[in-house]
């Protein structure tokens, strides 16, 4: 006979709480969070409005890769209903705000698992949010000045050719003007640099899953094909629905899934040794 089927009912239950007993000692209280939750929610609303104090050279600054990307065609941004512009700033506004609010919420969590991990004995380092951070900016970064100005070239360049479908056929000239609704212009710019703020963030969950030995780098390096066919399906829905600017948002994913398998191999190397699943 099994002697775990002498044990009581109550020591089992209680054993199988223990995991969840850990966890709650390491998780901040609830007071903690919500006052957490209310300096963010502070941090935003001051940070919206400064943004809104200078919502006109954000505006500027989101209309940038539109007319970095089209420097020689005729493009003009415009507004299609009256209360277009009031929601757009409202909008962009919110997005920026994001940006301040973002890093205090990550060192604020960050610091308060550091503290209930101390009370165990365990010590976190404040790499962690500084390389989230930084990849998370990375990624602005790069759609900022090196992807949105090379789809913008592509999309403008495609409308303003001879075969363009809303110029009609026939070779453009100087009196042809292509008018983007800014509304759609603020949208697709944002959706575009969220996707490659967060894309910019996968070396750090694959070196992450690696070093807590849920997937080796192994597992990763093996399943480059469905990885490739993941991230095209990530690419595609946040993209618009070309296969241009698909392809530049998809070459750095993959790029940077590479830069994941080195991650998680140097992860696996300062984990303590246990056999890593997912293999």
């Amino acid at each position: 006979m099994d002697p775990t089927e002498n044990r009581h009912p109550a020591s089992q239950d209680a054993e199988g709480d223990a995991p969840l007993d850990r966890l709650r000692q390491v998780l901040p209280s609830r007071e903690a969070l919500r006052t957490t939750a209310l300096r963010a929610a502070a941090v935003f609303f001051l940070s919206f409005v400064v943004a809104w104090i200078f919502r006109d050279p954000l505006t500027a600054l989101i209309r940038w890769p539109l007319a970095a990307g089209s420097p020689d065609a005729a493009v003009q941004t415009i507004f299609l209903r009256v209360f277009d512009a009031f929601f757009i700033h409202m909008k962009l506004c919110a997005y920026v705000a994001f940006l301040p609010t973002l890093p205090y919420l990550v060192f604020r969590l960050w610091r308060l698992a550091r503290a209930g991990f101390a009370a165990r004995g365990a010590q976190l380092g404040w790499g962690p949010p500084f390389a989230l951070l930084g990849c998370f900016l990375a990624g602005l970064a790069f759609a900022l000045v090196v992807a949105l100005p090379m789809a913008f070239r592509f999309l403008v360049g495609y409308s303003m050719e001879g075969e363009g479908i809303f110029l009609g056929r026939g070779d453009p000239s100087a009196s042809d003007l292509l008018q983007v609704s800014m509304s759609e212009h603020v949208s697709l710019t944002m959706d575009m640099l969220v996707a490659f703020g967060v894309g910019f963030q996968l070396p750090l969950a694959m070196a992450l899953l690696a070093r807590m030995g849920l997937v080796s780098s192994r597992a990763f390096a093996a399943r480059r094909g469905e990885a490739l066919v993941g991230l095209a399906v990530f690419a595609a829905v946040l993209t618009p629905p070309d296969p241009w600017t698909l392809f530049i948002l998809l070459v750095p994913l993959m790029a940077l899934y590479e830069a994941g398998i080195r991650l998680g191999r140097l992860a696996e190397r300062r984990a303590p040794s246990s056999p890593p699943s997912g293999e």
